[in-house]
C-alpha cells in the first residue's frame, strides 16, 4: 500500500450549531497523545484518558477551544475550512498610544497606517505561521457571507508578543454581492476543483475558493475565488465571483469534493432538495471521478454493493483509498427518535474505495455503529452517525461530530485508516457540552515534530514491552 501524507500535531473542529445555538467555537485537538501506563496491554495510543467516564474523555490539555462569537457575534456557524501557512510581514512598533517605549506590538505591515507619533523598532520582521480561513454558511442572523480568518497562533498567545490583529479577521462576501452567502465548502491549492474553467480558478497558494450550497434564494452555484494577499481590502478587490449554474444548471447537490493523484472525487449527498416528502429520498450514492488531464468521467455506485450506502458529506484521500464519511441516508424526520438502529436515518457506514480497483470489487465498509471499540469497555457504540467531515493524520483517520438522529454530537472518531479498524471515541463533551456540532476537520499545516508517530503504529504485548509513555509530569 502506497502511504502518502504527513502526520498532523494537532486538528481544529469547524464550529457550527450545537443544538441550543449556531456557535462559534474552535476547537484544537491534540492528536498525538499515547496515555499512562497502567496493568494491561497498551490500546493504541490511548487517544483518550481511562480515568474519565467511560474512558472517553479527553487528557488535561489535550483540547483547546477558542470561542470566536465571544469575540464578534456574527463569528459562528461556519460549515468548511481550510488552512494556509505563510510568511507574513510584521511592523514591530511602539504607538503614540502607549506613550510608553517599553510597550510595543507587532502589526501586520499590510494593515499597519503610519503616524509620525509611532516609534518604529523594525519595519519587517517576517514571521511564517498557520491561518484558518472558515467558510461561512448560517448564523443567528441567517445565512452568511462572513469568511473569517484566524491567526492560530491565538491558541498560544500566552506565550508570544503581542500581535494586531491577536486573534481575527474578516471579509465580508455580501458587501461585493447580497446573494453572496450560504457556503458549505472552501479549499486552497491542496483541493483544486479543476473541473471548472481553469482560466478562472488557477491553482495556487494565495487563493481560497468558497463554494455556495444554499441561501435565501434556494440551492445556489456561485464559487468566491478570495485573493488571501488581498484579504485585509475590500471584497471589491480581494474577491472574484463565478457562477456554476450559468455552466451548466446540474452542478449542484454533492457533498464535498477531494483531489487524490491525477483524479477530482465528489462526494455523493443528494440529487434532489426536497428532503421533506415522505416518499421521496433526496440522498444517492454515486461517486463521481473526474481526469484532471483528459476530464473524463467515470461512476461508482456504492448502494450496488450496500443500498444504504448514500448520503455522505466530505471525503478525503489517504494513499491510494478514497474516503467517504458517512452524514444522512434517509428522508427527513422531523420527530426525534432514540438512538436505534432501525429507526435511524442517519447512519454511520465508513467507505473505503480502493482507486486503483474503481468498481464494486475495491469498496470497504465499516460500520461504525457495529464495531467492537479498541477502548476499555469495547462495546460498539450506536451513537457514532452523522458525521460531517473528517481528515488523516499518520495513519488514522478522524471523523467529526455533528447530529446522529437524536442530538447533536460531540463524539470524535478515530478509525486506524490502514488496518480498516482500531475504532476509538473521544468524547468533548464530558468538558463542555457544547462542544456539539461541528461540520468539518482541519488539520494543522505546520510542519513540526509529534510527540510520538502516527505511522505504523503496533499495539504492544502487554506492559512488558519497552515503549515510551506520556505521563502528567512530563507532558
Amino acid at each position: 500500500m502506497r502511504l502518502v501524507g504527513v502526520a498532523s500535531k494537532y486538528m481544529y473542529l469547524v464550529p457550527y450549531y450545537n443544538g441550543a445555538d449556531f456557535h462559534g467555537k474552535l476547537t484544537r485537538v491534540k492528536l498525538d497523545v499515547q496515555g499512562e501506563k497502567r496493568p494491561r496491554p497498551s490500546l493504541v495510543l490511548e487517544f483518550t484518558d481511562l480515568e474519565t467516564f467511560f474512558g472517553i474523555g479527553p487528557f488535561q490539555d489535550q483540547v483547546q477551544v477558542l470561542n470566536l462569537t465571544a469575540l464578534d457575534p456574527r463569528m459562528a456557524g461556519y460549515y468548511d475550512g481550510f488552512s494556509v501557512v505563510s510568511t507574513t510581514s510584521y511592523v514591530n512598533v511602539s504607538l503614540e498610544s502607549y506613550d510608553d517605549l517599553s510597550q510595543w506590538t507587532l502589526i501586520d505591515s499590510a494593515t499597519y497606517r503610519e503616524n509620525p507619533g509611532n516609534t518604529i523598532f523594525n519595519n519587517n520582521v517576517p514571521i511564517t505561521e498557520e491561518h484558518l480561513y472558515l467558510s461561512p454558511y448560517m448564523n443567528g442572523g441567517g445565512y452568511s457571507g462572513l469568511v473569517t480568518k484566524v491567526y492560530l497562533r491565538a491558541f498560544d498567545a500566552s506565550t508570544l508578543p503581542p500581535f494586531s490583529p491577536p486573534v481575527y479577521s474578516t471579509l465580508d462576501l455580501t458587501q461585493l454581492d447580497p446573494d453572496l452567502t450560504g457556503f458549505v465548502s472552501c479549499f486552497t491549492r491542496k483541493f483544486p476543483f479543476l473541473c471548472f474553467p481553469l482560466t478562472i480558478l488557477r491553482k495556487g497558494n494565495n487563493f481560497g475558493y468558497f463554494v455556495q450550497r444554499n441561501n435565501d434564494n434556494g440551492l445556489g452555484g456561485k464559487v468566491v475565488r478570495v485573493d488571501l494577499s488581498e484579504f485585509h481590502n475590500a471584497p471589491r478587490l480581494a474577491a472574484t465571483v463565478l457562477d456554476l449554474e450559468q455552466i451548466d444548471e446540474r452542478l449542484v447537490g454533492f457533498g464535498g469534493a477531494f483531489v487524490l493523484n491525477s483524479f477530482a472525487y465528489f462526494v455523493p449527498y443528494m440529487w434532489t432538495a426536497n428532503d421533506l416528502s415522505p416518499t421521496v429520498n433526496p440522498y444517492h450514492g454515486v461517486v463521481v471521478r473526474l481526469n484532471l488531464l483528459t476530464l473524463a468521467i467515470e461512476k461508482l455506485d456504492l448502494t450496488l454493493v450496500d443500498p444504504s450506502l448514500k448520503g455522505f458529506m466530505r471525503g478525503f484521500a489517504f494513499g491510494k483509498y478514497a474516503v467517504f464519511v458517512p452524514h444522512k441516508n434517509g428522508p427527513h424526520n422531523i420527530t426525534p427518535r432514540r438512538v436505534n438502529p432501525s429507526q435511524k436515518l442517519h447512519f454511520g457506514k465508513l467507505v473505503r474505495v480502493n482507486t486503483d480497483v474503481f468498481s464494486p470489487d475495491g469498496v470497504d465498509v465499516l460500520d461504525l455503529t457495529a464495531t467492537l471499540r479498541s477502548q476499555i469497555p469495547n462495546l460498539p457504540d450506536v451513537e457514532l452517525r452523522g458525521f460531517l467531515g473528517g481528515g488523516a493524520s499518520g495513519q488514522y483517520g478522524f471523523f467529526v461530530p455533528y447530529f446522529n438522529g437524536v442530538r447533536f454530537a460531540g463524539k470524535v472518531v478515530r478509525v486506524n485508516l490502514r488496518t480498516f479498524n482500531e475504532v476509538q471515541v473521544l468524547e468533548l463533551t464530558q468538558i463542555d457540552d457544547t462542544l456539539r456540532g461541528f461540520t468539518g476537520a482541519v488539520m494543522s499545516a505546520t510542519p513540526e515534530p509529534t510527540d510520538t508517530s502516527l505511522w505504523l503504529w503496533t499495539i504492544p504485548e502487554g506492559t512488558r514491552a519497552m515503549y515510551t509513555f506520556i505521563h502528567e509530569e512530563n507532558a
